[in-house]
């Protein structure tokens, strides 16, 4: 019996180049409508700016990427497509960011704050000082701070003068931010109100809003504007060091105007403020240290109980035990512990009469867990239903 011929190589090759040819063609139409619709994608991305800041929305929505993320990584046949689909979105998201942020740039935002003054180069204030620099890198920048301080901002490049002298300070800048402790604040606007003029705004970083806010209204501030800001943002180390360290791009900023803030510096503070890729709340006086108060300033000072309940009259050797057997929520708290106690004295000075309401509902709602524990009446499932309802509007 004849056996059949082996196909000759020959002919293989020949196959196999047409089947390159064909699968080379077909990349060819897909990259050709890839590309088209990246373009469309791009485009759109720029769009976006202009709503987001219509929308005092941050340029970085992670949230929003997330969804996209998991839906397009689905079409993955395998998981080693899905991977890759997932990699090249997220180096998409980088590319519509870039344009986003390019398009942000306006440059009648450029104009509003030429020149801005910050007293007190520490963490918050030196990185407002580096996110300027950053974002808006034509804008002169003069720092108020000691001496060291400002020898350190200069050698980083965060500010373009260092001064000490405060009219100094204040000639020419359009923008002053008071971003010194939260009672250096008060006495610097007492201070400086007598050399301030017309167009010019003065805003706070304090992490209590109402004293500074009506001290300003009470003040003749010779024609400036006075607006309270707080940066939701910040870490439980202190001092310029600290802020090179600290990321606050796409982070709230809270605006909180007085009665006497024109709604011209509102809008123009908003506007600048998104520039810097922040996302701005505003809000008042009132109503932010209510929500402070249980949010940020009630975390912060049962962070502190915890700790010195655990530690309290436990020597170091006994305490390195306790650490060894703890799990990840201690070591969430453990950050705030670190806090500067200094700082806090004072915020919990401005802002006593809510945290003294935050913290009697909190005794009251230990009060009651208590008692059900004690009466083995405890709905647990429930305060967890209840509490599980802030982490999903938190992660939205």
């Amino acid at each position: 019996m004849r056996r059949p011929k082996a196909p000759s190589s020959n002919s293989s090759n020949v196959r196999a180049q047409t089947r390159l040819g064909e699968i080379r063609t077909r990349i060819d139409e897909l990259d050709s409508q890839i590309a088209a619709m990246l373009n469309e994608r791009l485009k759109l991305a720029g769009e976006l700016t202009e709503v987001k800041a219509q929308l005092g929305m941050a340029i970085k929505d992670r949230s929003r990427e997330e969804q996209v993320l998991d839906r397009v990584s689905k079409i993955g046949e395998t998981e080693q497509m899905r991977n890759a689909i997932r990699n090249t979105y997220e180096r998409l998201f980088e590319l519509s960011r870039q344009i986003q942020q390019e398009n942000a740039i306006d440059p009648q935002v450029t104009t509003y704050f030429p020149q801005v003054t910050i007293f007190g180069i520490g963490l918050i204030g030196g990185a407002l000082a580096r996110l300027i620099k950053r974002r808006l890198p034509d804008t002169k920048i003069i720092g108020v701070d000691r001496d060291d301080v400002l020898a350190d901002a200069l050698e980083q490049g965060l500010i373009d003068k260092g001064v000490e002298d405060q009219k100094t300070a204040l000639q020419r800048s359009s923008l002053i931010i008071l971003a010194a402790s939260p009672s250096q604040n008060i006495e610097l606007l007492k201070e400086i109100a007598p050399l301030l003029s017309k167009r010019k705004l003065v805003i706070d970083v304090t992490s209590s809003k109402r004293q500074i806010v009506e001290l300003a209204e009470n003040l003749n501030l010779k024609g400036a504007d006075f607006i309270g800001g707080h940066p939701l943002f910040g870490s439980e180390r202190s001092g310029l060091k600290a802020a090179l360290d600290l990321s606050v791009e796409g982070s709230t900023f809270c605006v909180v105007p007085g009665e006497k803030s024109s709604e011209i510096s509102v809008r123009r503070l908003i506007r600048w403020l998104t520039t810097l890729s922040f996302h701005v709340e505003v809000v008042g006086s009132c109503e932010h240290d209510a929500v402070l108060a249980r949010t940020s300033h009630l975390i912060q000072l049962v962070a502190v109980l915890i700790g010195s309940q655990i530690a309290r009259d436990i020597p170091d050797n006994e305490l390195a035990k306790f650490a060894r057997l703890s799990g990840p929520g201690l070591r969430q708290f453990s950050r705030l512990m670190k806090s500067p106690p200094t700082m806090w004295r004072e915020i919990v000075a401005q802002n006593k009469t809510d945290i003294v309401d935050a913290l009697t509902d909190l005794q009251k709602g230990i009060d009651d867990l208590l008692s059900a524990l004690k009466t083995d009446e405890v709905c647990l499932d429930t305060l967890f239903q209840t509490a599980s309802r802030l982490p999903r509007v938190l992660d939205a």
